[in-house]
């Protein structure tokens, strides 16, 4: 489907292009040009091909996610550099 000289007069007063004449007709031939190429998947037969959210099987690479005991807070913060009662203690960190 080829893309008419007022479609492309449009898209130029749209984007404020201030086509000349000579640019709006080559223009007109590289956007009919793209359109047909993006339309080429419409000729291929795909009546027997289901649709896909992906074109390639995906499995879950992730483990089962099973409960564990944690660590209670006097054993965490048996490393920490300092501690302020049962947090860690960091430095104040401000950027301007």
């Amino acid at each position: 489907m080829p893309v008419s000289i007022k479609e492309v007069k449009y898209m130029d007063r749209l984007a404020r292009l201030r086509l000349s004449a000579p640019e709006t007709k080559d223009f007109q031939r590289q956007l009919s040009e793209i359109v047909s190429y993006v339309k080429k998947p419409d000729e291929l037969d795909t009546g027997g091909v289901a649709p896909l959210a992906h074109p390639l099987q995906l499995t879950d690479v992730m483990r089962d996610g099973l409960l564990q005991p944690g660590l209670e807070a006097k054993q965490t913060l048996k490393n920490a550099p300092r501690t302020n009662g049962p947090f860690f203690s960091v430095p104040k960190v401000v950027h301007r």
